[in-house]
């Protein structure tokens, strides 16, 4: 029927005015058989490269004939219908066109008296992220220019990640990737306006959104999803627990004795870290980079900036990439941003000999990963992005900016009951609270217990806090803003509000360097 409707009709056209003294011979072809750019539009496209096809053929025996591959119009009709169309092409990277814009660029295209044209508007990095770009046209220079500096994450990191989290993390980290998801497809500022336990169709997925999504989870994740996986399974949450079955990770083994007298801990807090970092000496060690286990980074978000970003967790037993997901979201699209995993938190991981250690590992590894790092460190982890920028610039790569989020100096009494109390409450249900973390967390407060941060040459913003923690205040910082929330919500609850902050000051730090 669609090749009636194109291709069968133009051959007709074509055999019944070959005899005439044509002035013209105009075909309207579109976009999807150039380019692509929609789902279930395979026999649409092929009708549409018949009509090219035809054009060339034509001017092969002398006939005029031009063919325009057209992107979509704009209609003048009102109402919800086309606004979502609108929208649902603009987040595709296919904003619609103008009609009288589009008439006059047709006027040029038959005084240009080429065979075949493509009139389109695009977004060049919104459409090359929601489509895959044939290797023909990957040379073509704005096309080059969209494409993301660095691959997408491949399924393997995907699963690595997740299997490197506690198990009681796995399922929060895959809710936050199927938000993320249905964020992008919906054209949503972020994964927070995904609400977990509403409907699909209530979220405004249609039958071809859910499409796009189930493909994106599919290469997200490896898995060969059903056609029905997310009719089956009706609500984000309920497609996480879906897709953490279906990758079926290994458990971890229980809490050991130094977890099990943590709740006894009372206002010893002193003296529990202490047993804490004098258990982390018995564990293995690495001294040098050289010896060091290979640096994980969990990419967050995506996006075709030149600056990428690299969070570095706290150094409390709560550490990890999932700390920064509900932080990343509002970044997908914008720049890439990544999560390191600090090494020493989880089974069978060495712990840094010494703070020059992970220092030295963690910039060879940002190193080679970007050009342009923002480092971005949260509570303790403010210690350790301040450290690798110093190390970074001793080696010649300049950061782009250091972003300090409620971070202090750590001073011998930072530790407070209180804050080992919020710790474990932020761990519930999230990340247990086992000997290998426990213990992680002592040998790093060690090393960092007095540290003193070294004067870089990037500017730093400090983001606090309304409730910020008791601490030693950080001496060496440009800028500092305010955000709501406490320690542990400014990226839980308020953390869309505290990437809005970073995102914004990052981009007028740009501009303020380029001038």
């Amino acid at each position: 029927q669609v090749l009636a409707a194109k291709a069968v009709a133009a051959w007709h056209l074509h055999e019944l005015t070959r005899d005439l003294d044509l002035a013209a011979f105009v075909l309207f072809s579109s976009f999807a058989g150039t380019l692509g750019g929609g789902i279930g539009l395979g026999p649409f496209a092929a009708a549409n490269a018949h009509l090219d096809a035809l054009a060339e053929y034509r001017r092969g025996q002398g006939l005029p004939a031009t063919s325009v591959a057209w992107g979509a119009w704009d209609h003048a009709d009102p109402g919800p219908l086309q606004d979502q169309r609108r929208q649902r092409l603009s987040r595709r990277g296919l904003p619609v066109l103008d009609p009288r814009l589009a008439i006059d660029a047709l006027r040029q295209a038959l005084a240009a008296d080429d065979s075949t044209i493509m009139i389109a508007d695009v977004h060049w990095p919104d459409f090359v992220r929601t489509f895959s770009t044939s290797p023909l046209i990957s040379e073509i220079p704005s096309i080059k220019r969209a494409e993301t500096p660095t691959p997408a994450a491949a399924p393997e990191a995907l699963a690595d990640t997740l299997r490197n989290l506690p198990a009681a993390g796995r399922r929060a980290a895959l809710l936050a990737a199927v938000r993320t998801q249905v964020a992008a497809v919906l054209g949503h500022g972020g994964a927070d306006s995904v609400a977990p336990q509403r409907s699909f169709p209530e979220l405004g997925m249609d039958s071809l959104t859910t499409v796009e999504l189930r493909n994106r989870l599919s290469a997200a994740t490896g898995l060969r999803l059903a056609a029905d996986a997310l009719l089956q399974h009706r609500s984000p949450d309920a497609l996480a627990g879906h897709l953490l079955d279906q990758l079926a990770l290994p458990t971890e083994e229980a809490p050991g004795l130094l977890a099990s007298l943590y709740d006894q801990t009372g206002d010893r807090t002193s003296e529990y870290l202490a047993l804490l970092a004098s258990a982390a000496t018995f564990r293995p060690v690495f001294a040098s980079a050289d010896d060091a286990p290979a640096l994980d980074l969990a990419v967050l978000a995506r996006g075709p900036a030149t600056s990428a970003l690299f969070c570095l967790p706290t150094i409390l037993a709560t550490s990890g990439p999932h700390q920064f997901a509900r932080f990343a979201a509002p970044f997908d699209g914008a720049c890439d941003v990544s999560a390191v995993s600090v090494p020493g938190f989880l089974d069978g991981e060495p712990l840094p000999a010494s703070l020059a250690a992970i220092v030295e590992h963690a910039a060879a590894t940002i190193r080679a990963a970007s050009r342009r790092p923002v480092l971005l460190g949260y509570s303790s982890g403010g210690l350790l992005a301040n450290a690798v920028a110093a190390q970074l610039e001793k080696q010649g790569v300049a950061p782009a900016a250091v972003v300090l989020i409620d971070s202090h100096v750590l001073t011998a009494d930072a530790v407070s009951p209180g804050l080992l109390r919020a710790m474990a409450h932020e761990a519930s249900g999230l990340v247990p609270l086992t000997d290998i973390r426990l213990t992680a967390m002592g040998a790093y407060l060690r090393l960092l217990t007095g540290w003193q941060p070294s004067p870089v040459s990037a500017r730093t913003l400090l983001v606090r806090p309304a409730e910020p923690l008791r601490g030693a205040d950080w001496p060496l910082t440009h800028q500092v803003l305010d955000a709501p929330g406490d320690h542990f919500t400014i990226i839980g609850d308020h953390a869309r509000h505290t990437a809005e902050l970073v995102r914004d000051w990052l981009s007028a730090n740009e501009e303020e360097v380029a001038a």
